[in-house]
């Protein structure tokens, strides 16, 4: 069961690093990083994938941190953008009215 939550956590991290390092080459190329390493940036992020979900499997303080990250990406999306809801009652909102 072991060997599979690690493989779980190298296959995920992994295929997370490549899809970010895919996202990456837009701006690799305008930082003018050479064809063959624009062309690799995706290999090397699955491989750095690979190392976090690794890392990840065996260690739990490396888990819990990157858990927590992204908690904190999650909640900090739903900040930034908020879902538009009436909070105020009827009351309050009828005062706004009409002090406006």
């Amino acid at each position: 069961m072991r060997v599979l939550r690690i493989a779980l956590y190298m296959g995920l991290m992994g295929v997370l690093g490549w899809f970010l390092a895919a996202l990456a080459i837009p701006a690799a190329i305008g930082w003018e990083l050479s064809e063959a390493g624009v062309h690799a940036l995706p290999i090397y992020g699955f491989l750095a994938g690979l190392a976090l979900g690794l890392c990840m499997a065996l260690v739990v303080a490396v888990r819990d941190t990157w858990r927590a990250a992204g908690a904190v990406g999650v909640r900090g999306s739903r900040v930034c953008n908020p879902v538009r809801s009436e909070t105020r009652p009827a009351r309050a909102l009828a005062a706004a009215q009409v002090s406006s």
